[in-house]
């Protein structure tokens, strides 16, 4: 395979040599060129010539490459400052996916010093309890009463601030932390679900969304069920929403994650429905109960005949397929309105509530629901 590799590169009459670092790692040394567009024409040939499928065992296998260049001497004027800012370009080649290649520079630096912040700070949240949830109202259209909440973590970091979910989620889960705060989430909604239950709320629900890293773990569903005993709470009090990019990764293992929690009693939404490629085969494909209709078509329903006709069909197919469905991002009046007239069922958004605190929803769904 080394033999094949190197006869394909064909680096031309550039000195060059190849050494494993260790693991799956290897360092390609160049010399004999200036050109930035030269390097980069190598590292191509390097990814194409990696991917090519060879033979092992009678069998045909695909491997791919990622690619970080550092160059001498304007990215370290030795060996370990060299070796050291390829990786932190080949870590950024590998978040634009398979078979990249980038370039070092100091931006990326910034980028990979600042995730490595975060992630400490993460860290830190979690040993001591920074992470709080916030519970969101999803309205009953007809009586507008509140028929379930959404559990939404918020953090606030003594260093960095308030840090959003769009920015720390995404590096949970690159670092394998999602799973701890994922379970730290599934743990205090059932505990504040116990709570609100015996103080006379017995029909309350609630939704947590669920990261795609978390439905992959075989021990999943024993999570869940283990954290509704401990609690003593309904199964079908809880809902749990995944979005499309979710259950793409790992089908058939997240499906029978899925059966063993519709079999459970929990509740499946999909999340930001009308957004992906092929939400079609994963309404008939996986246990899905309820929609929730993205918040880019709802913003400009009032303005848009394609986005009125758009939320008009997923509601007129969700209704065949007996799937509930819920339209996010609800803001006006006449948005509302619209929606009503489409009997869309239930309806979450900032003109009935924004995310707010325990201790603030506590009178207001007392006052609801009792």
């Amino acid at each position: 395979r080394g033999k094949d590799l190197a006869g394909r590169l064909n680096f031309e009459t550039l000195e060059h040599n190849l050494a494993r670092l260790g693991g799956d790692e290897f360092t390609v040394l160049l010399s004999g060129t200036k050109s930035a567009i030269n390097i980069g024409k190598v590292a191509e040939r390097l990814i194409e010539a990696i991917e090519v499928p060879f033979d092992f065992d009678g069998k045909e296998h695909h491997i791919s490459a990622s690619v970080g260049v550092a160059v001498f001497p304007g990215d370290g004027n030795n060996t370990e400052d060299l070796i050291k800012h390829a990786d932190l370009a080949m870590y950024q080649a590998k978040k634009k996916g398979k078979g990249c290649f980038e370039f070092y520079s100091k931006e990326i630096s910034n980028i990979v010093l600042e995730r490595s912040h975060l992630e400490q700070r993460m860290r830190v949240a979690l040993e001591e309890g920074n992470f709080k949830l916030f519970y969101q109202p999803i309205i009953n259209s007809k009586t507008q009463e509140i028929a379930s909440l959404e559990a939404l973590i918020r953090w606030e970091d003594a260093e960095l601030g308030d840090v959003s979910p769009g920015h720390f989620i995404p590096v949970a889960e690159e670092v394998g932390l999602i799973n701890a705060i994922g379970s730290w989430v599934l743990q205090e909604v059932c505990q504040q679900l116990r709570a609100w239950q015996d103080s006379g709320a017995m029909g309350l629900k609630v939704a947590v969304n669920v990261s795609g890293k978390q439905l992959e773990k075989s021990d999943f569903s024993d999570q869940v069920l283990n954290n509704l005993k401990k609690h003593n709470v309904p199964p079908d009090s809880l809902y749990l929403e995944l979005t499309e990019s979710a259950v793409i990764h790992g089908e058939e293992g997240v499906l029978a994650t899925l059966r063993n929690l519709q079999k459970i009693g929990v509740k499946i939404a999909l999340d930001d429905f009308g957004t992906g490629y092929s939400s079609m085969k994963y309404l008939k494909q996986f246990p899905i109960t309820k929609l929730k209709i993205d918040r880019s078509f709802i913003m400009d329903i009032s303005s848009s005949k394609q986005s009125r006709e758009i939320v008009s069909a997923i509601i007129a197919m969700a209704k065949a397929l007996n799937i509930s469905i819920t339209a996010e991002g609800v803001e006006t009046k006449e948005q509302e309105e619209l929606l009503e007239k489409m009997a869309c069922e239930h309806a979450q958004g900032f003109l009935y509530s924004p995310a707010i605190r325990v201790n603030d929803f506590n009178n207001l769904i007392l006052a609801k629901l009792q």
